[in-house]
């Protein structure tokens, strides 16, 4: 025996007590979906509240959407063109709990075993630059003319200089 489907055909629309579908086929639903398996959407999905696992996954209280403050572990893989980027608290950027440049209380740390440049500033590089230190330390004396030396090194030439020329 064959049997034969006939499918609910309405030109005007029809309506349940949970959903409504009007007469372009748009369904409006009045409580959840519930999927088992593997549901494929071709077209536009409109929600108003996204929940998976019943946490919620965007927020859209100040009219802009953004991630919801239960997701805190995210491994983001792909952003695209981020124009902006704005961090309340400490920043730690690196690989496998290395840290590679770090902003934690407002100190910012950069460890690097390379060479590199900051702003036309030479860093672990031999190009002079402008600087202004509350504190250094220079404990070695010059072997080229082009180190920097202590003033007791200079007082102690210049003495020895006057002494040898008969000043």
């Amino acid at each position: 025996m064959t049997v034969e489907y006939s499918p609910l055909k309405s030109n005007y629309g029809f309506a349940s007590p949970g959903f409504a579908v009007d007469e372009l086929g748009n369904v409006n639903l009045a409580n959840n979906i519930v999927v088992s398996g593997t549901t494929t959407i071709s077209g536009t999905l409109s929600v108003s509240n996204l929940n998976l696992n019943g946490i919620t996954l965007f927020d859209d209280d100040d009219s802009t959407v953004s991630l919801s403050t239960n997701i805190t572990n995210s491994h983001l893989r792909n952003l695209g063109v981020l124009e902006r980027l704005e961090v309340d608290g400490d920043v730690f950027i690196g690989i496998s709990s290395t840290n590679f440049i770090s902003i934690d209380n407002g100190s910012v740390v950069i460890n690097s075993s390379e060479t590199g440049n900051m702003d036309n500033i030479a860093i672990g590089e031999n190009t002079p630059a402008d600087a202004t230190f509350l504190d250094a330390a220079a404990n070695n004396t010059p072997t080229l003319a082009s180190h920097l030396t202590r003033k007791d090194y200079v007082d102690a030439r210049v003495t020895a200089f006057s002494i040898a020329f008969g000043a």
